[in-house]
């Protein structure tokens, strides 16, 4: 593997994020000006449902399958293996979602409708395997199923959503925007030669084994990034969930637009050992985010009103502690997977999430017991996790790199 194919790669993925990115940046100030505030709190809500409820049904297979596919990468038989199993993986934990997502309907004040969609488009974003266009270096593909995918659903928006509508109505065409992404990802699967096999319970079972813990990574990453949407709707109120959501919104657009380059070296430096690129890429990414970081918390009034409305400038200070979290979290991409990767050593990024939920945890349980529950409490919260996930990460990479040099 060359860095040419690296280049190709990460030019496919930052085309995919680059759609990623903008059509939700159309999507959301236009839903912020067209929907109250109350059914704009909902649509958010449903978007971080849809997150967090992906990356359980991921199972942490975009890092574990990405590795062993890329290592892989000629034998069909095993990745056809590979595949279905995953697959079969996935369709038990969304049948443990649909009855989640089915109580939150009998016992919650969701219509049924609602529900159902959100559900629909869980499955359907769990059936777009990013990590099979990784691991066998064709992020063309991606782009394109993400393209489907992503436009789709801001067209439909963008067309049909009206001041009458409702979260429910946006639900319903992320829905079927996703199903139509996922529906093409198969065809490109069948495209390229491969083909589904039964499912085989003894490598269902290994599967399982060799993915939990980079699941459990991932599950208690997505909890620290995607629980504060939750507890802003329970223990501030509705419209909180929006202030927060403008805000973090702005703040995953930032993590959009770093993971190409992530998921990019990381199957690279799983084979090759380049400590140079690592460096000139995080050296890189610190001069741009500092500068970004000082012009956000100087014009946050002017772009949280330009992107989201006047409603909502009251919550300029939400956008500029996110910028802080957003710059720490770019480097996190890097510093995690793609790095430890060059030591052969994927599973030590899992040391620093751990640590980065026990921070959260602290941080949360202070908020409970003392009621200090605020919008701006919940950002300053994300701040110390990915500040303090940052210098673990640092530390151990340091230390790793020191007893390879002995």
């Amino acid at each position: 593997m060359s860095r040419k194919i690296v280049a190709k790669n990460v030019l496919s993925m930052v085309l995919a994020q680059a759609i990623n990115i903008i059509a939700p940046f159309l999507v959301l100030p236009f839903l912020a000006r067209e929907l109250c505030v109350d059914e704009f709190s909902k649509a958010i809500l449903m978007l971080t449902i849809c997150s967090l409820c992906y990356v359980v049904s991921d199972y942490g297979f975009n890092v574990s399958n990405t590795y062993q596919i890329s290592k892989n990468r000629n034998n069909f038989k095993f990745i056809n293996s590979l595949i279905s199993n995953s697959y079969f993986i996935k369709v038990l934990i969304l049948a443990g979602t649909l009855v989640v997502l089915a109580t939150l309907s009998i016992f919650g004040d969701y219509e049924a409708s609602y529900i159902a969609w959100v559900f629909l488009a869980i499955a359907a974003m769990s059936f777009q395997p990013l990590w099979f266009f990784q691991g066998i270096e064709k992020m063309h593909w991606a782009t394109a199923v993400f393209a489907i995918s992503k436009v789709g659903y801001a067209f439909l928006v963008l067309i049909f959503v009206s001041e009458n509508s409702d979260a429910g109505t946006v639900a319903m065409f992320f829905a079927i925007a996703n199903i139509i992404g996922a529906v093409l990802a198969q065809y490109v699967i069948y495209s390229q030669g491969f083909r589904f096999t039964p499912p085989n319970l003894i490598q269902v079972k290994k599967l399982l084994v060799d993915g939990k813990g980079y699941f459990s990574t991932k599950m208690i990453v997505a909890i620290y990034n995607y629980s504060n949407v939750l507890f802003a709707n329970i223990f501030i109120g509705g419209k909180s969930v929006a202030y927060y959501g403008v805000g973090e919104k702005l703040y995953n657009v930032v993590q959009s637009a770093s993971s190409p380059i992530a998921m990019a070296l990381y199957p690279y430096f799983s084979v090759k050992r380049d400590y140079k690129l690592l460096y000139v890429t995080l050296f890189g990414l610190s001069l741009v985010g500092i500068p970004a970081v000082i012009i956000v918390w100087a014009y946050a009034e002017a772009i949280i009103g330009f992107i989201y409305g006047e409603n909502y400038i009251h919550q300029a200070d939400v956008i500029r502690y996110f910028a802080i979290a957003g710059y720490f979290s770019v480097l996190n991409a890097i510093s995690g997977y793609p790095a430890f990767a060059l030591l052969n050593k994927p599973e030590l990024a899992n040391k620093s999430a751990y640590v980065g939920f026990v921070v959260y945890l602290l941080a949360i349980s202070n908020l409970f017991f003392f009621s200090f529950w605020s919008v701006l409490n919940l950002v300053k919260i994300v701040i110390l996790v990915e500040f303090s996930v940052f210098i673990v990460r640092t530390l151990l990479f340091r230390r790793e790199i020191k007893s390879v040099e002995r």
